[in-house]
Formats: C-alpha cells, sequence, structure tokens
C-alpha cells in the first residue's frame, strides 16, 4: 500500500483551519484519490492523520471511501439487505430477512430523521443518548410518553446496523462499543410484561397436547391457565 500523509494550514473566513490531508492509490481503478479532515489546531490535524492512516492500513482505500459514508445510506443499504422481507426453504426455514419488514422499516425511519445527516465516524455516544431522552420525554400524538422497550428496540437496530457497517469496513469503531455496559440500552429498566392468553390462544396451544408425546402436558396446560 502506497500513501502519502501531509498537514496544511489555511485560512478560511477569518479562521485558521488545518488540513490533514492522506492522498493514496485506489486498488480498483488505480487512480490517484486522497481523504481530508479538516481541524482547528495543529494537534487536532496530527490526531486526525493518525486516524486516516489508522483506518488505510485496517480497511485499505474501501475503508476511506466509506468514510463519506452517512447514516441515511447505511440506512437504504440495511432495508434491501438485512430487513427485506423474509425468504423461507422448501422447508419452511427462513433464509434471510425478516418477517415484518414494515415494522423494522418504520424503526429505521424515525432514526434516520435524527441520525440521516450524520457520517458514521461522527455518530458518538452523546448523540445517541440526546436520542434516547428525546425519545423518552416527548409526548407521542396520542399524548402518552414512548415506553423505554420501544426505545430499546430502535436502539437494538441501530446498533445491529453499525455492526454491519463494521463487518463490511464502513466503520472502524461503533459508538455503541465507545458507552458504558447498559448505558445506552439499559434492559433492566424495561418494565415486564404480562401476556393473557384468549380463548381462541388457549384453545390452539391445548390441540398441541394430542400427539403422544404431549399429551402429559395438557393437565399440566390446563391447571396452570386456572
Amino acid at each position: 500500500m502506497h500513501y502519502s500523509a501531509s498537514i496544511t494550514k489555511r485560512k478560511r473566513r477569518q479562521k485558521t483551519e488545518y488540513i490533514a490531508r492522506l492522498q493514496y492509490y485506489d486498488k480498483g481503478s488505480g487512480a490517484r484519490r486522497e481523504n481530508t479532515r479538516s481541524t482547528s489546531s495543529p494537534a487536532e490535524a496530527k490526531r486526525a492523520l493518525k486516524g486516516l492512516e489508522a483506518e488505510y492500513f485496517s480497511g485499505g482505500s474501501d475503508l476511506l471511501d466509506a468514510h463519506h459514508m452517512t447514516f441515511a445510506a447505511l440506512a437504504e443499504h440495511s432495508k434491501t439487505t438485512r430487513y427485506c422481507e423474509a425468504v423461507y426453504d422448501e422447508k419452511g426455514r427462513k433464509l434471510f430477512g425478516v418477517r415484518n419488514p414494515k415494522n423494522v422499516g418504520s424503526m429505521i425511519n424515525r432514526l434516520v430523521s435524527i441520525f440521516g445527516p450524520l457520517k458514521l465516524h461522527e455518530i458518538t455516544v452523546a448523540h445517541i443518548m440526546s436520542y434516547r431522552k428525546t425519545r423518552l420525554t416527548t409526548k407521542t400524538s396520542k399524548g402518552t410518553f414512548t415506553d423505554i422497550a420501544t426505545v430499546n428496540r430502535e436502539l437494538s437496530t441501530m446498533r445491529a446496523m453499525l455492526n454491519d457497517a463494521l463487518t463490511n469496513d464502513w466503520l472502524v469503531r461503533s459508538p455503541f462499543s465507545r458507552a458504558k455496559r447498559g448505558e445506552l440500552i439499559p434492559v433492566a429498566h424495561e418494565t415486564q410484561r404480562t401476556t393473557v392468553l384468549s380463548l381462541t390462544d388457549e384453545k390452539t396451544l391445548l390441540d398441541q397436547c394430542q400427539t403422544d408425546s404431549r399429551r402429559h402436558l395438557k393437565a399440566l396446560i390446563i391447571a396452570a391457565l386456572d
């Protein structure tokens, strides 16, 4: 891998900027490319340049090119690959996709409304914590507050999307890995759900106990339901 690294100084709107610049050759076309980051001090420029070099050595030119990928672009990728309509084989086993992509799509669209314009590497723990706080303290159109479990599912989806970005070398490190354990998705705070079976559900459950291997469970289930 051949590249050159430099830091330049320039004046812009009466402010001094220090530009970290990494020039390299695209491994596919052989064309000369470059990636830059603007900073406000020489020290920040040195750190930015080290970051560019780290990305180059860990993922090559592909990762540097992906440095400009926004969360909105990642969302479109996720909708067409990970959260598309489920596809099953001849035995009914799910090969890929999800059973209800519309619901997941709604969650992703909500995330995009906040994070969409941000580049993946720009998303911080503070951004995610702000999103969580806003979602939990803003009333819905029905005049109620969004429950913790719903917000946790949204952030779990976001975490999975960013993990895909890591797998594809579009991101060096996920902000979720920078947070303290349970800080962004505190499952312990969720309210325990109580599920009450309807009469139809009870009949369906008991019908499954008609086989020889399950017949002994019928009396136990009736007692539990009562």
